[in-house]
């Protein structure tokens, strides 16, 4: 139903923005930023939003158009787990929701395998509790299995505040 890429940055989205735990090109990194928007869109009758788009540059129009569509397929549930990482995102400080859109930049420039064990790690990071995390992220296999690089992102993902 969804494409793999589409799949893959919602995860990371729902990870990045899930309870202060971490949520493309341009329009996916824009995401979590363009719900309000996005929504209002969604309420505009055709004619409404057709004019809105109209406005917008080309890039900005095609990628809305884009996450209007990807909007649209999501079920119930997943635009309601959406919309409460977004809540949750927003109550963040503006220096850690800065801190975890740079991290998403930097999970954007990972090779595509690295980018799955990434996100499959901070799945698992954030199943544990805080002293089980923090001796997964002092063992050998952490050190082992994820660059400087990666392991800088995977202890701000689970850094809970």
């Amino acid at each position: 139903m969804y494409s793999r890429s589409w799949r893959r940055t919602a995860f990371v989205l729902a990870t990045m923005l899930g309870a202060g735990l971490g949520s493309a090109a341009y329009a996916q990194r824009r995401a979590a930023k363009s719900m309000p928007a996005v929504e209002r869109l969604r309420r505009m009758t055709p004619e409404q939003r057709r004019r809105a788009l109209a406005e917008l540059p080309p890039a900005r129009r095609q990628a809305t158009e884009q996450w209007l569509a990807n909007w649209e397929k999501m079920t119930p549930d997943e635009r309601k787990q959406l919309s409460q990482r977004y809540e949750n995102f927003q109550k963040l400080s503006p220096e850690r929701q800065q801190e975890l859109r740079g991290v998403y930049h930097e999970y954007q420039l990972l090779a595509p395998a690295r980018q799955t064990a990434v996100s499959a790690e901070a799945a698992r990071l954030r199943g544990m509790t805080e002293r089980e995390r923090s001796k997964e992220m002092k063992s050998e296999a952490f050190r082992v299995g994820f660059s400087s690089a990666e392991r800088d992102m995977l202890k701000k993902l689970a850094r809970k505040d």
